[in-house]
């Protein structure tokens, strides 16, 4: 995802979408290293949000005040999806 081909990093994503929720630790750190690239930072919490695993709930929380729009909104739509007691008292 980090290539500087659009094709590969669309394939890269992809590839990850499938793998996302056996990989959410590594996922998470990733998300929490990256402080240059926005769009990466997006991608990472689409990917961690279509995890639907629990581990993604504390980043899910904290995103969810985070100054983008576009991190809020995976933070909240991975919240949804997970639909669990917790994720919904968090909402």
């Amino acid at each position: 995802m980090q290539s500087g081909d659009p094709q590969n990093q669309e394939e890269g994503f992809a590839n990850l979408l499938s793998l996302a929720g056996e990989n959410i630790a590594a996922l998470v750190e990733e998300f929490g290293a990256e402080d240059r690239d926005l769009g990466l930072r997006r991608w990472l919490l689409e990917l961690i949000a279509s995890a639907k695993t629990a581990g993604a709930i504390p980043i899910l929380k904290e995103q969810l005040a985070s100054s983008d729009e576009m991190l809020r909104y995976w933070a909240r739509h991975g919240l949804e999806i997970l639909d669990t007691k917790q994720s919904r008292t968090i909402l």
